[in-house]
């Protein structure tokens, strides 16, 4: 199949700004009895190295709140159909489109529970046609935003000329802060987390500057399913990992190294989910590139927290900042639980004007 384009996103952030600090005081007061006194003396340091602020949908003092697993789920369902929907409707305003013009929606979302899903709210309320096609996405977590595109691009593979958007949504703060998550890896996330959605417009031609995907790339690293993952309680739902899962991206970038190799193309670029701090330094790492070049992808975890799926996106938009110039050649990487691996090659399209 030929190239597709994705437009610059439209990312959307809740309005309650929240900073490490606050969140740092609550687990270290919180949870004073139920960490060792080496442990608690060394929470501000680990803290300390999360993201300064975060978005929340909720202030935090009802986020910290005591909900009840119906309340709760009923609120995280709300925020999340007002923020994909005021991102999709951003996405589609800024390419000069209208809604009716839209051939297909994917959304990539976990947090929330509703049936019919997100894909089905965002149709009714943006007032897409009837026979635009629907593709909702909701097990992915972090690679969500990556993976959505992926399925845009063999939709367009199937329906020459279609026009898709991709909506990916999470809230996170409301979903999962548990006062009863209390491992070090739980109280880690906390402060990791924030909400937002992002939304961009996928087609097979250029609806201006952006990226250009020529292919992807897959991985699923066998026998780590236990490394991240969500569960169910009378609480809610609750998020963890193993100290093995910061092991998955190393594990995963020697196939992803061969694979560009194999392609041929350079890394002028690079729009990587955020993850967190040592995730992008495993990141540089093992694709031996220089650091500078995940600087879009730090500067937004520091300033929204990892937003999940909506992550990879707000890097792109990021990107367009300083964008690259015409042809140059890069990736876009999501990473999530499974461990999944999922990478979009492409190349900067931005030609000049014709005089």
């Amino acid at each position: 199949m030929g190239p597709v384009y994705v437009s610059r996103p439209a990312v959307v952030l809740p309005p309650h700004r929240i900073p490490r600090q606050l969140i740092t005081d609550d687990i270290t007061s919180r949870h004073r009895a139920d960490l060792t006194p080496r442990r608690l003396a060394a929470m501000p340091k680990y803290l300390a190295q999360l993201p300064a602020t975060r978005h929340f949908s909720r202030p935090l003092a009802a986020v910290l709140g005591e909900w009840g697993i119906e309340e709760r789920s009923e609120a995280v369902v709300a925020d999340l159909v007002e923020i994909g929907l005021h991102a999709a409707r951003a996405a589609i305003d800024a390419a000069g489109l209208r809604p009716v013009e839209i051939d297909c929606l994917i959304t990539a979302h976990v947090t929330g529970f509703l049936l019919p899903g997100l894909d089905v709210a965002l149709h009714n309320a943006l007032g897409l046609r009837p026979d635009a096609a629907c593709r909702p996405t909701t097990e992915l977590g972090c690679a969500g935003g990556a993976y959505a595109l992926v399925a845009a691009r063999e939709y367009l593979a199937a329906h020459p000329g279609a026009t898709v958007l991709v909506v990916a949504a999470e809230i996170l703060s409301l979903a999962l802060y548990h006062h009863g998550d209390i491992t070090v890896e739980q109280l880690i996330y906390k402060a990791l987390w924030g909400d937002g959605a992002a939304a961009a417009l996928v087609t097979d031609r250029p609806l201006g500057p952006g990226l250009r995907i020529d292919g992807t790339w897959e991985q699923l690293l066998p026998a780590t399913t236990e490394r991240y993952r969500a569960w169910l309680d009378q609480a809610g739902y609750h998020f963890g990992s193993t100290k093995e899962a910061l092991d998955s991206v190393p594990e995963v970038l020697p196939a992803l190294r061969a694979h560009l190799a194999a392609a041929g193309g350079r890394l002028d670029f690079v729009v990587s989910h955020t993850g967190g701090p040592k995730i992008l330094d495993q990141l540089a790492l093992g694709l031996e590139i220089d650091p500078e070049l995940l600087r879009h992808a730090r500067a937004c975890l520091d300033e929204h927290g990892n937003l999940g799926g909506p992550s990879v996106l707000a890097v792109l938009e990021r990107t367009h900042t300083t964008a690259p110039v015409h042809g140059d050649q890069g990736i876009l990487l999501g990473f999530g639980p499974g461990f999944r691996c999922i990478v979009l090659r492409g190349t900067w399209w931005s030609p000049p004007p014709e005089s």
